[in-house]
Parts: structure tokens; C-alpha cells; sequence
């Protein structure tokens, strides 16, 4: 009994089933960083099939079968048998922070490894225009915020599992209101140029 960790490491040492004898699979289970065990692949030996590069292969083996570390191979089965890690990538959360406005969109999530689709949806706030997403806690090397537009791409290279937040950066509307002259109250045209952020 042959156990391939499938890209990872920590793989239970192989075994011996005995012909006309169960055997009980180890409890053992490998890990992988950026994965979450999911459960062995059960092949023949002699029809094993992997295929894939970059990660962990993919069993193209037609006669296979999915069990679960402790499960038991039947006393009938007299073959050799290899058992194969079966991984899934770990979620990664992606949350979104209106800073002040709403209309945020719901937390989204990323693969490890994967790229990341910005949602298109853009928040609101009163006397502003949203500009980007600040990406909480990734700086440049001008020590400046690593910033992505709606709509945008999170890299693949990405991969902190606890996660990002996505914060709205703001941009201020600018407003003018002029003054014009009136007989009663002669004055020149004049102007005034006020933000959101203006005490008047």
C-alpha cells in the first residue's frame, strides 16, 4: 500500500495488506501549504494515471475510489494499491470597507494562488466620488498604499490566508457657488469654491 502525498509532505509510510486480510488506512494526514486535506485517492497501482503540473496532479484514473484516513480496505481486495492526496485550495476572505459611505459589496473570496476579480459595484457617500480600493495592509516600496480600481485584479501571488480588506479611497466633489452683482448691492462677480469638507 503506496501513500503519495500528491505535492505535499508528511505522507504516512506505505504499508502491507495481506492477501484475504483488511488493512485499516493511517490516520496520518500530509499537509500542503495552501491547501486543505480533503481525503485519499484509492487506484490500483497498476492503473495509475497522474496528471498536472504546478500543483498537485489530478488522478485521471477511471476505476478509483475517495476514502478517509482510518477507512479499511476489504479483506477481498488482493491488489497493490497506491493512495493519493486529494487537496482543495484554501479561501481566502476578501472584505470590502465603505470608509464612511455605503453600498459596499459583500465579503468575496480568493483562492490560493489564484487571481482575485475586484467587484465592479462601487459604494456611495454624500458629497463625494469614490476613487479606489486601498488593499489594507500591502504598501509599495515608496511606501505608498497598493491600491486596485473596481473592477480590477487582486494578483495570484496574493496569498495571506487571514485575508484583505479592501477600504474606499475618496475623492471630495468641489462645488462653486458666485455671488452676482445686483443694483442694490453692487459687487463684482465673485465666486466661491467649497468641498464636502468646507466650513462656510
Amino acid at each position: 500500500i503506496e501513500y503519495i502525498a500528491n505535492g505535499g509532505t508528511g505522507a504516512p509510510s506505505d504499508g502491507i495488506k495481506y492477501e484475504d486480510k483488511s488493512y485499516k488506512i493511517s490516520t496520518k494526514i500530509p499537509t500542503l501549504k495552501g491547501y486543505d486535506f480533503v481525503n485519499w485517492i484509492l487506484v490500483r497501482t497498476s492503473e495509475l494515471k497522474l496528471e498536472g503540473m504546478g500543483g498537485p496532479a489530478e488522478v485521471k484514473t477511471s476505476n478509483k475510489k475517495y476514502v478517509k484516513p482510518g477507512d479499511t480496505i476489504e479483506a477481498g481486495k488482493n491488489h497493490d494499491y497506491t493512495l493519493v492526496a486529494n487537496w482543495k485550495k484554501k479561501e481566502i476572505p476578501i472584505r470590502y470597507d465603505a470608509n464612511g459611505g455605503k453600498g459596499a459589496p459583500n465579503t468575496g473570496t480568493k483562492k490560493y494562488d489564484e487571481k482575485f476579480i475586484v467587484s465592479s459595484k462601487e459604494p456611495t457617500r454624500t458629497g463625494y466620488t469614490f476613487y479606489k480600493w486601498k488593499i489594507s495592509g500591502l504598501k509599495k516600496e515608496n511606501g505608498e498604499p497598493v491600491t486596485v480600481d473596481a473592477g480590477g485584479t487582486i494578483r495570484s501571488s496574493r496569498n495571506d490566508l487571514n485575508g484583505y480588506t479592501l477600504i474606499a479611497i475618496w475623492d471630495a466633489n468641489h462645488y462653486t457657488i458666485t455671488l452676482k452683482n445686483h443694483p442694490n448691492c453692487p459687487i463684482d462677480d465673485l465666486p466661491i469654491h467649497f468641498t464636502q469638507e468646507s466650513r462656510m
